[in-house]
């Protein structure tokens, strides 16, 4: 029973350092976190931590984040242009700090430069 309770702690340890981290990289705070993660489940129907493109722009819309349909199109060009077809959470959050950066008028310039390197989904 202390070992299940312990890898219970461990788990809860993990999620506080990945809330840290998306906070500090993204600028997301953990109520918008949690909201974030609450979406991903509604949509993760299968249950492998994987949503599609379009799930992706739903979530984005549901957690209250303007997307034009040019901003729309932008983020699913970035998303094909890196072969990301099936997304996981870390990359459905650095696609909603992009769509982010978007609605605060960062340039294109700047939202594509965050991505030098493709985004590569777990799964």
């Amino acid at each position: 029973m202390l070992q299940k309770r312990g890898q219970t702690l461990q788990g809860i340890d993990d999620s506080m350092k990945e809330d840290m981290r998306y906070a500090a990289d993204y600028g997301f705070n953990k109520i918008q976190l949690d909201e974030f993660r609450e979406q991903f489940k509604k949509y993760d129907v299968s249950k492998l931590g994987l949503i599609s493109q379009s799930d992706v722009i739903e979530i984005i819309r549901a957690v209250r984040i303007e997307l034009t349909e040019s901003r729309r199109r932008k983020l699913i060009e970035m998303m094909e242009q890196r072969t990301i077809y099936k997304i996981d959470f870390p990359i459905l959050i650095e696609l909603a700090s992009t769509a982010k950066k978007m609605e605060e008028g960062v340039h294109e310039q700047d939202v594509d430069s965050d991505y030098g390197t493709p985004l590569v989904s777990q799964g």
